[in-house]
């Protein structure tokens, strides 16, 4: 990729793309570029020119942003999604055949995170938008036993997905830092633009079983768990996270206890069951079985 390139792909989710050009800078250099300031700075300008950035004067700073009103930055912002999939295809010549197969799941867009760790790893995550997300994970698991592959799918109805994204759900925007979209490039930045232009998205970097106890106690509480102990509020958990980080380190009062939380609030079945594969045994996922919304779908994971 040429290097305006490589800063909108940075500028993509970066605080949603809320930075100073001295951050941009330090961002490159996290990433292998030189970070230059002074090229960098130049290059920015330029993208400015062109329209596909905003930059806004904050104190002494240029903070810098994409601009998802002009519809070229979403073309952009696609194409060089394009120029990231044929390189990994190039890199990774055995993926174009697993490709051909996730290209026959009915989906609006396919998207991989940290594809090349994980491939790797003889392991894909992916993020499958959807209109029926169980019949997109029963093909997920047909392809990975196909190429003996492990598959990790979050496969959401577009509705629910743009739900948890404009929530801040931590376990979507992980799927940003370094992604690659598959599918359908232009309509994913199209879905999501309105979103990242009005809200500033911050990743929070927490571990699902690294919660202490006061910590895990807080984050019950919010959903109706009540228990003697003090309570920390440090790290903020969603529902779904909460339920895997109690099997992940709960007491065991507080695991029995997770099966009313369950039926008592509003959640979402696929990210539960997507977490629960990512973090847990089977044995383990059976505790949360008893729950009408779950059985389903975790009968085609663990089938």
């Amino acid at each position: 990729m040429d290097f305006g390139s490589i800063i909108l792909d940075l500028l993509f989710f970066t605080k949603t793309g809320f930075i100073s050009i001295t951050g941009i800078s330090k961002k490159l250099k996290e990433n292998g570029f030189s970070g230059d300031y002074k090229n960098t700075y130049t290059k920015i300008m330029q993208l400015e020119k062109e329209d596909l950035i905003l930059i806004k004067k904050i104190g002494k700073s240029n903070i810098i942003s994409l601009n998802y009103a002009n519809s070229k930055t979403i073309s952009r912002l696609a194409s060089i999604e394009l120029l990231k999939k044929i390189d990994f295809l190039e890199k990774n010549t055995s993926f174009e055949k697993i490709l051909l197969e996730l290209l026959n799941i009915d989906s609006d867009c396919i998207l991989m995170s940290n594809p090349q760790k994980n491939f790797n790893l003889n392991r894909i995550e992916l993020l499958a938008l959807t209109k029926n997300p169980l019949i997109t994970l029963k093909k997920c698991g047909i392809i990975s036993k196909k190429f003996s592959i492990r598959i990790d799918c979050l496969a959401l109805k577009n509705n629910d997905f743009l739900k948890l994204l404009n929530a801040n759900n931590q376990t979507i925007l992980s799927f940003f830092s370094n992604k690659l979209i598959l599918t359908n490039q232009e309509y994913f930045f199209e879905l999501t633009s309105n979103t990242f232009f009005e809200k500033k998205l911050i990743k929070k970097e927490y571990y699902l079983n690294d919660l202490n106890e006061s910590e895990l106690r807080y984050n019950l509480s919010k959903y109706g768990y009540s228990e003697f102990g003090k309570e920390e509020k440090t790290k903020e958990l969603c529902f779904e996270e909460i339920i895997i980080s109690t099997l992940l380190t709960g007491t065991a009062r507080q695991k029995t206890a997770l099966t009313k939380l369950l039926n008592e609030n509003e959640f979402n079945p696929e990210l539960i069951i997507f977490l629960s594969k990512k973090y847990l045994d089977q044995n383990d996922v059976k505790k949360i079985i008893k729950n009408k919304k779950l059985e389903n779908l975790l009968k085609v994971i663990y089938c």
